[in-house]
């Protein structure tokens, strides 16, 4: 538990990094991707939502697991 602190942050700083990789690269499309997202279907949005939201839990108890 004295860990969690410091591996918090770093996830943190870590999901900061790679957000912000596609508006350094590509903002433009960025711009063009967020406007296609305002068209999108709710029931889209939830789907894909959810997709992450598992392949997430996933990653992390993978990565659990190898610790």
């Amino acid at each position: 538990m004295d860990n969690f602190l410091p591996f918090l942050i770093t996830a943190l700083g870590l999901a900061c990094f790679i957000e912000s990789l596609p508006w350094l690269i590509a903002p433009k499309k960025m711009q063009n991707f967020l406007r296609e997202l305002i068209n999108a279907q709710p029931e889209l949005l939830r789907y894909w939502g959810i997709a992450l939201l598992g392949t997430a839990i996933f990653l992390v108890w993978v990565g659990k697991s190898l610790l």
